[in-house]
């Protein structure tokens, strides 16, 4: 019996009956039976059981005579029932950071009333890959997402049904948080900080995918993020916020920072102004402070809000003159908190000129004060008596907001109250008892001062309570303090009578002053003899109101009269220009005038326009309208050539000064002592800008040579020469030589030099004797009474003189050749011979000279480039001039001469002449 398959199978099993023999009836046939309670069939054929079960198989033989053989048997297994699905255990089933283990176990076969095959093995397969058989519990430890499919196997290889699951490793770290803190910058409100933005990078398969975000402020715990934090106590905050996704991997942190500041910045101080002009101040102060910082300052004027600023200075424009300004700053930071406001008046100037007899002052934007004509008493105060004809810088004046100009002596007053006097006081208008003083010196006793004014020997200062303060000369009262008379000078300031509520002050240059009160009305004292007071020629003593002058806005004082500006913009004169005029008259054909002033003879008015114009006097062209006209005749009202964009006038005894609102300085009519500043003492008859004063300009006139062909002397001390120039009546006052070798360094130097000198040529002999035979560099400069020149041109020198030699009698020497023609390479010799009497340097006479001296050769001209012979020791130079040290014994000597460039050649020594070989 052969049983095909023997083993389990799930198709079917073929039985075959063979081999039955008999020796004596013979075979018959085969029987089988399935079971033992089957019936014996006939065996014809294989036959096949497909019937799922375990059957035992009986075969027998029957011979012919129907005797039965012994039985065989087998078995036939045959299962086609699938075995039940594994369990797949996942550990872990969530997603985890960490390795995951897949275990397959409850592997059976069902028993159906007979055994099955039986349960063989499990596989599986990870997505779709190839199955495999397990064999113990699988490990995955690579970060991903893996699908797990696993079966069942038994021993008929019937499978289970499929059982699957997922291992998910996750090991990459979430992204960022986008943290959004708003506001950024700092805040005197709240901060909100948000978060957003959470993922999880998807590396090809999906990762765990976020979880939450977490934050914390500066060292306190992590806390999990429900909604938008919210920080509004004042403090510096370090804020962190971290992703977590749902393995629990942390991202990166972010960080910010959440500011709220509730502090003010400190109130500006400190103010100061640094420039003031007609329509400008600009104020500086102290910066102020925050704990987080000032990023700037809300400017005002007034209540107005007018700019902001980061700098702590600003400039206020489009002021008008003469007012003083509430100037408000206010300091503010990052977060919105501003400072209590910063409080500083400033006032712009009524005028920045001043003109008297001879001289003006001018004050800067800056607060210096500058001057130019006549110095005789030191009136320009810059500690010299020399006139200038340009703008030179007073010492020692700062912070100035208004000068006046007297006859000999010149008043500052600066932003502090002070007021400041130098020049020539011999009656005492500089009013400190000096009777002259040629820088600036305070006037002691007078603080609070807002406007000053002098006349010619006087000076005056108005207070901030409305009195007036006199000093100097009173042979006419014009102290006006109820005296009169030399004997009642006084050197230092006394009160002026009766007086208060005054607002301004102008004093005439004849003795004579003008005070304007609050209400529009002015009163005079002083000299009258031109009726420039209104009341015939009596000499007033103390101020008395004057007749005829209501709602006045400004007042001036010439030289014998006043000029006066009305609120409606009409001027009026009264007093003596050529004509008296006891009342006060309208000058016609004037309106919408702003500023006044008024010369010797001459007045003058600026318009609204800024457009100046001019009447009166004009015999040296004082109405700068490009003519001249002879006294007495006088001219009617003109304007005054290209002058426009004017503040204020001022009138000199023979010219007119404007100043422009940009700072620039101009002038016209007479200018014998430089009373225009325009470096000149030449007179002009339409305006030209005054000029500050510059450095000197000098020009080496000897020597002029160049380092490639110096000049030449045979002087070992020889006369530098120079030119300078400045401005007309210049005095110079010091000068300086150098002379330095080739490569710079100083071989004389005649170190400062004073002199005083107003010619334009300049000369040094140096003291000592300059080396021979070397390039020498000359450079000069000079100086005037404030500034050095830079340096001048360079000159180049060589000194040809070779031995010094103090001389009895004439030198001679002769040149002697051993002979006429050598060969190249041959040397000849060149012999000198030196007669005469020689005085040496310890002034013993010598018959003969004796020692070394310096022999120059020159005179030849050699084509090659290379090597062409020897003097004595030394390589004949190229540049055709050779020098060499020579001992001389009685006279004599000897020195070889070698040549190697063919050619024809002339040599020359410089003959002993004059004390030098």
């Amino acid at each position: 019996m052969t049983v095909d398959p023997t083993a389990w199978t799930n198709k079917f099993v073929t039985i075959t009956l063979a081999g039955g023999t008999d020796a004596d009836s013979g075979f018959q046939k085969y029987q089988y039976k399935i079971n033992q309670d089957g019936e014996w069939k006939d065996y014809t054929a294989p036959f096949v059981i497909d019937t799922e079960g375990l059957y035992n198989v009986y075969a027998r033989s029957v011979d012919n005579v129907f005797n039965h053989s012994e039985e065989v048997t087998g078995v036939a297994k045959v299962d086609k029932t699938n075995p039940p699905k594994p369990i797949m255990t996942i550990e872990p089933s969530k997603w985890t950071n960490q390795s995951v283990s897949i275990t397959l176990s409850g592997g059976t076969d069902t028993d159906k009333g007979f055994p099955n095959s039986g349960f063989q093995k499990y596989q599986y397969k990870i997505d779709n890959g190839e199955w495999k058989d397990y064999t113990a519990p699988i490990i995955v430890d690579t970060e991903g997402l893996y699908k797990f499919v696993a079966r069942s196997v038994d021993i008929a290889a019937n499978l289970s049904e499929e059982v699957s699951g997922e291992a998910k490793i996750d090991r990459t770290k979430p992204t960022v948080p986008i943290m959004t803190i708003e506001p950024l910058k700092w805040t005197n409100l709240l901060v909100t900080i948000t978060l957003t933005g959470g993922n999880d990078t998807d590396k090809g398969f999906p990762n765990s995918g976020f979880q939450k975000y977490q934050y914390k402020i500066d060292d306190e715990e992590w806390k999990d993020y429900t909604q938008p934090v919210i920080v509004s106590e004042a403090g510096l905050y370090n804020v962190y916020a971290r992703s977590i996704d749902n393995v629990n991997l942390i991202s990166d942190e972010v960080s910010g920072q959440a500011k709220v500041d509730k502090t003010k910045p400190s109130t500006p101080t400190g103010f100061s102004t640094l420039l003031r002009n007609y329509d400008s101040l600009k104020i500086t102060w102290s910066p102020s402070s925050d704990n987080v910082g000032v990023t700037g300052y809300d400017i005002y004027l007034g209540t107005k809000l007018i700019g902001t600023t980061t700098l702590n200075e600003y400039t206020y424009t489009g002021l008008s003159s003469d007012r003083t300004y509430k100037l408000k700053v206010v300091a503010k930071d990052e977060a919105g908190n501003f400072s209590a406001e910063g409080v500083h008046y400033a006032k712009t100037p009524l005028s920045l000129i001043s003109s008297s007899t001879n001289h003006t002052l001018y004050v800067k934007a800056d607060g210096t004060v500058w001057a130019w004509g006549s110095n005789g008493g030191g009136q320009l105060g810059d500690g010299t008596t020399t006139s200038k004809t340009t703008a030179t810088q007073v010492l020692g004046l700062t912070d100035v907001v208004a000068v006046a100009a007297g006859s000999e002596h010149s008043l500052a007053l600066k932003a502090d109250g002070s007021v400041w006097s130098w020049g020539s006081g011999s009656l005492g208008a500089l009013g400190t008892g000096a009777t002259s003083s040629y820088v600036p010196t305070r006037v002691p006793g007078l603080e609070g001062i807002i406007a000053i004014t002098a006349s010619q020997s006087n000076s005056y200062a108005l207070k901030s309570d409305g009195t007036v303060w006199a000093w100097g000369g009173n042979h006419y009262g014009q102290l006006g303090n109820g005296s009169i008379g030399y004997q009642y000078n006084k050197t230092s300031p006394v009160k002026v009578n009766n007086l208060t509520g005054v607002t301004a002050l102008a004093a005439g240059m004849n003795s004579f002053v003008y005070a304007l009160k609050t209400d529009g009305r002015v009163w005079g004292w002083g000299a009258n003899y031109y009726n420039n007071l209104g009341i015939g020629d009596t000499q007033q003593v103390e101020p008395k109101q004057l007749d005829g002058l209501t709602e006045i806005t400004r007042i001036v004082g010439g030289t014998t009269h006043g000029v006066f500006l009305k609120a409606d913009g009409s001027v009026w004169m009264l007093g003596t220009v050529f004509y008296k005029f006891g009342t006060p008259y309208k000058v016609p054909g004037l309106s919408e005038v702003k500023s006044i002033a008024g010369g010797s003879g001459t007045s003058f008015a600026v318009k609204s326009d800024g457009s100046v114009w001019a009447w009166g006097i004009n015999s040296y062209g004082q109405l700068g309208n490009g003519k001249v006209t002879p006294e007495p005749e006088q001219t009617d009202m003109v304007r005054v050539t290209d002058l426009s964009g004017v503040s204020s006038v001022a009138g000199g005894a023979k010219s007119g000064i404007a100043s422009k609102t940009d700072g620039s300085i101009w002038t016209w009519g007479g200018n014998n002592e430089g009373h225009l500043g325009d470096g000149t003492t030449v007179q002009r008859l339409v305006p030209v800008q005054v000029q500050e004063n510059q450095a000197p300009l000098v020009t080496l006139t000897y020597p002029l040579g160049t380092q490639e062909s110096p000049s030449e002397t045979d002087v070992s001390n020889p006369s530098i020469l120079w030119n300078q120039k400045d401005a007309e009546l210049t005095k110079f006052t010091a000068y300086q030589v150098q002379v330095l070798d080739e490569s710079g360094g100083i071989v004389s130097d005649s170190g400062e030099v004073k002199t005083s000198l107003t010619t334009t040529t300049g000369t040094w002999l140096s003291s000592l004797k300059l080396p021979t035979f070397e390039p020498l560099q000359v450079k000069v400069r000079v100086k005037d009474e404030s500034l050095w020149s830079e340096w001048s041109n360079t000159g180049w020198m060589e000194i040809a003189s070779m031995f010094s030699l103090k001389l009895n009698n004439s030198l001679t020497n002769t040149i002697e050749l051993s002979r006429p023609t050598i060969k190249s390479g041959e040397p000849t010799t060149v012999k000198l011979s030196v007669y005469g009497n020689v005085y040496g340097d310890d002034d013993i006479e010598n018959d003969l000279l004796n020692g070394i001296a310096k022999v120059r050769v020159s005179g030849y001209t050699i084509s090659s480039t290379e090597s062409s012979g020897k003097f004595g020791d030394v390589e004949l130079s190229a540049s055709g001039n050779t020098v060499i040290d020579v001992q001389f014994h009685d006279g004599i000597a000897e020195i070889p001469l070698t040549l190697t460039v063919p050619g024809k050649q002339t040599f020359f020594s410089y003959g002993i002449a004059g004390g030098r070989i």
